[in-house]
């Protein structure tokens, strides 16, 4: 045998184990691949099935019946080709996750460990969030979120997070398409790989703790002046893209900062937002005001921090003491942490928020409110206060602990609250949360600040155990919502010759507004007849809303009302189940005209409820600004 034979031989018989060793890979990799598909908690994930056309509920409660559903406010279209997820995104709209597809409900439970993989590209460079998190039911509360940059050419994208938060059986999956434009996804899977101990709610209260604290007073700013060694004022409204348009604080907020609204009166610093013009990158703005920094220049990391201030009133109306991480330049926000020591809205005078933001729970953040038994906020000055160590921060109004914000609680990885933040003294005109000022705003307003105060904790002792994670102050929250007595089967002041209550919190079982979601309206009984006056329909159904809860036993009803509105739209009318299912118990959209037609609606409960009747006058298939009447509201059984 020639040795040119051998030769040829041999490299046959190398490419035929070649050949081999390739097959084995590739069979090796499809059998990972195909056990973590049997794995993966999400269905249709190589996108071999038609997509869902369920929608979420107002409260995002969303059974997507095995496959995927896609939900926007802009505009956005979804189709499959070839197994491959196509969304075509033509207006991104507002918020984040104005476009979004998402597959519900998928069982989070607390300890798992879970890895995140998927397909990606776009038709250009452009951004795609994924969260995974609760509903309203659990405070739209995200376990993981993340923002990826896709681009022309096809790449895998993987993460992985701890579940910090309880066990949730109906935890969304979401996609967040950012950008304008082409995205194309595939190969989705959601992995549990592990579980990990986690610390449990524990017994010791503030009142254990304070034995242990002793606090000195290590920094104070009086405001006999403002302080250029202390204080940097920002300016103007940002353009973070650099696009030349204004971002307003990503807030929609309305107001353009200069250092000229703020000033010392009295010993006391006063910021004032004004209603005048200026124009700036091409935008007129209406509204001026301050917002004041230390960024740099004073910080702190834990102790007790104070401070004394009064508050302005209206509609509309935004100020804010609150802190961000200083490591913001190199960890945008919330990756740095926020800390809002005293949030309030000017249309709700006698109530303030404590709120924690990190890089999971986000824009929605961990926090709780406290209301004034008597007065409001606008009548005097209050002490806001938070006590901030290690692993929890505590919230107090004059002295009261009204919230509890625990390091196990919200989980280590939106725990970011372990480095030095600094001040931010603010008040800002209209926004996303307060809404936008109306005929009973007042301008100038002025938020007033007595003093700031720093405190060291000097007591080298600790108290050992775990810690409650409620307040008293929380936990009667709760209860109190719980033991509210709502008239048994029966419309409070449904004929509308009653005056209008519209308190949500205290009287429930009465008629009240909510607004959001960009909605834009003002309501009161006027004549004996309900009057919606609707300026902004919003981005859903349910941004503006009538509300009663209603007390009934199992069994079937009809609920009727007359309505008329001075242009012909419709408005959807529901009563449903609070919280958990949200299980609707009857529903119809009602065609208005300018004549007062009576309307019938189906109602049907298979056990005894207090379900919410809802009369939502937002983005409905026919809605539109004007004004609504509604009367004579009635619920009987059949």
């Amino acid at each position: 045998m020639s040795s040119t034979w051998r030769c040829v031989k041999m490299k046959k018989v190398s490419l035929i184990l070649l050949a081999l060793f390739v097959s084995l890979f590739c069979l090796a990799q499809s059998s990972v691949e195909d056990e973590e598909n049997e794995l993966s908690l999400l269905k249709n994930g190589y996108f071999n099935s038609p997509l869902s056309t369920e929608q979420p509920l107002e409260n995002g409660v969303l059974d997507s019946k095995g496959s995927w559903a896609l939900f926007f406010e802009g505009d956005a279209k979804a189709t499959i080709i070839e197994s491959v997820l196509k969304v075509e995104v033509i207006d991104n709209g507002p918020n984040d996750w104005s476009v979004q597809l998402l597959q519900s409900p998928i069982k989070i439970e607390r300890g798992g460990q879970y890895k995140i993989v998927f397909d990606g590209k776009a038709e250009s460079n452009q951004s795609l969030a994924v969260k995974i998190g609760g509903t309203a039911l659990r405070g739209w509360t995200a376990y993981f979120q993340q923002q990826f940059e896709l681009t022309p050419q096809w790449n895998t994208y993987e993460s992985s997070f701890t579940m910090y938060q309880g066990t949730d059986e109906d935890a969304r999956f979401e996609f967040w398409f950012l950008d304008n434009g082409n995205y194309f996804i595939d190969n989705v899977k959601l992995i549990k790989t592990g579980d990990q101990f986690l610390p449990e709610e524990g017994t010791l209260t503030e009142e254990d703790e304070n034995e242990v604290e002793n606090w000195k007073l290590i920094w104070e700013e009086d405001f006999d002046t403002i302080d250029p060694d202390v204080w940097t004022f920002e300016l103007g409204s940002p353009d973070w893209n650099g696009d030349g348009i204004p971002d307003r604080w990503g807030n929609n907020e309305l107001q353009y900062y200069t250092d000229k609204n703020a000033s010392i009166q009295d010993g006391k610093l006063v910021i004032t937002a004004k209603e005048e013009t200026i124009t700036d990158m091409n935008t007129t703005f209406y509204y001026t005001s301050s917002r004041m920094i230390t960024k740099g220049k004073y910080e702190v990391q834990y102790g007790r921090i104070e401070v004394r201030a009064k508050m302005l009133v209206g509609q509309g109306i935004w100020p804010a003491i609150w802190m961000l991480g200083n490591d913001i330049d190199d960890n945008p926000s919330p990756a740095c942490g926020e800390i809002d020591i005293m949030e309030y809205l000017g249309h709700e005078p006698n109530k303030v928020y404590g709120t924690v933001h990190g890089p999971i729970s986000a824009g929605t953040g961990v926090g709780s409110y406290y209301i004034l038994e008597n007065g409001n906020f606008n009548d005097d000055f209050h002490v806001f206060a938070l006590e901030w160590d290690e692993d929890e921060i505590e919230f107090y109004v004059d002295d009261v602990l009204y919230c509890i914000v625990n390091k196990y609680e919200i989980g280590e990885e939106d725990w970011v609250f372990d480095h030095p933040f600094f001040f931010i003294l603010n008040v800002a005109v209209g926004g996303n949360w307060p809404g936008y000022p109306d005929e009973t705003t007042v301008f100038p307003q002025s938020m007033e600040v007595d003093y700031i105060k720093v405190y060291e904790d000097i007591d080298q002792r600790s108290i050992t155990g775990l810690e409650v994670w409620d307040s008293e102050y929380e936990k009667a929250i709760k209860e109190k919502a719980e033991e509210i007595e709502n008239t048994d089967g029966g419309i409070v002041n449904g004929d509308f010759e009653g005056p209008f209550i519209n308190d949500q919190e205290g009287s429930p079982d009465n008629w009240y507004i909510w607004v959001g979601k960009g909605g834009k309206a003002t309501g009161n009984i006027v004549n004996g007849e309900f009057k919606m006056d609707i300026e902004k329909v919003g981005n859903q159904t349910w941004s503006i809303q009538l509300v009663q809860f209603v007390k009934l036993r199992a069994g079937d009803y009809t609920l009727s009302l007359k309505a008329r509105a001075d242009e012909p739209r419709d408005i959807l009318v529901l009563i449903q189940h609070e919280g958990d299912s949200w299980t609707v118990y009857g529903q119809k959209y009602l065609e208005l005209t300018s004549e007062m037609q009576e309307f019938t609606v189906d109602v049907s409960l298979p056990n005894d409820d207090i379900p919410k009747l809802s009369i939502n006058y937002g983005k409905t298939p026919n809605g539109k600004p004007t004004t609504v009447y509604v009367d004579d509201v009635k619920i009987s059984p059949k």
